[in-house]
């Protein structure tokens, strides 16, 4: 009678061991399943930061490259602007002298 006894305490030990070692891995996974849960929100969150950083400095370039572009454009178009009105007053000045070498000084 002691042996069975002895048995069913061993085999009581055995299955409290094994539902509280369950127990552990479940926890352990839960656990585990936090931490990794936590670490993907932090590297959403960085990327997302960065991504907005990124953009916010690409924005700021983009700026100051149509700025520079515009600056270059009316530039651009002053001197071409001049080069119309020099080429118009040379053009004037050529259509008088033929003018004047056909019809003289009349």
């Amino acid at each position: 009678m002691n042996t069975i006894d002895e048995v069913r305490d061993i085999e009581k030990r055995a299955e409290e061991l094994e539902s509280s070692f369950n127990q552990k891995i479940s926890e352990m996974k839960n656990t585990s399943d936090a931490k990794i849960l936590a670490m993907k929100q932090d590297i959403d969150k960085d990327v997302e930061g960065y991504r907005k950083e990124q953009l916010e400095i690409n924005t700021v370039k983009l700026a100051e490259i149509k700025g520079k572009l515009d600056r270059e454009t009316i530039v651009e178009v002053d001197s071409l602007k001049e080069q119309y009105k020099s080429s118009k007053d040379k053009l004037v000045d050529i259509v008088i002298e033929e003018v004047m070498k056909q019809y003289g000084n009349s």
